[in-house]
């Protein structure tokens, strides 16, 4: 899967843009569950995965904790040992006398067993710093996650929201599940 950008960090301590994003891994999720409420129109899905990697461009300016970053180049993101559980209310539309489920909203939840971050050139060439807070990143993900995971969490949710729609409007309800 390939994006062109996301604002994936926008606080006042940070600012965190990625481009040329690719997603690597999606194809080896499995899905654990399927279920769909008919009478409240909430589908919920969870998937497991051992690695989903993320790498593109990155620019960032700000504070990570206390640590200050500053830099723009490639990096590389791997969610070891996710479970994603997707959660979409839906409303039944009608296009020519056919039902299409289209989605309200979209919400994710997710646990990690952990995360590697690589950010090449955080510091204009400074390899050295460059690699310690890519080392702080790595052992504090946990931290990190709690500070900026709601954010993330949303921007992902948009994207699946938006195949979603995109699936959902092809895709009649009878069709869709079997009832």
């Amino acid at each position: 899967m390939t994006i062109s950008s996301i604002q994936l960090i926008t606080t006042p301590n940070l600012q965190l843009n990625l481009t040329d994003i690719k997603i690597f891994g999606l194809d080896k999720m499995i899905i654990t569950d399927i279920r769909f409420d008919w009478d409240k129109n909430l589908f919920t899905i969870t998937l497991t995965g051992s690695n989903v990697t993320i790498e593109g461009l990155y620019t960032a300016d700000g504070h990570v904790m206390v640590m200050p970053v500053k830099g723009r180049g490639k990096f590389s993101i791997v969610l070891k040992n996710g479970e994603y559980k997707v959660t979409s209310t839906t409303e039944i539309i009608e296009k020519n006398g056919v039902k299409y489920h289209r989605p309200t909203s979209c919400r994710l939840t997710y646990k990690f067993g952990g995360i590697d971050f690589n950010f090449e050139n955080l510091f204009a060439g400074n390899d050295e710093l460059s690699r310690e807070i890519n080392k702080f990143l790595n052992e504090n993900w946990d931290l990190l996650l709690n500070d900026f995971g709601p954010g993330i969490a949303d921007t992902i949710s948009s994207i699946i929201r938006n195949i979603f729609e995109k699936f959902s409007d092809q895709v009649p309800i009878k069709n869709f599940f079997l009832e």
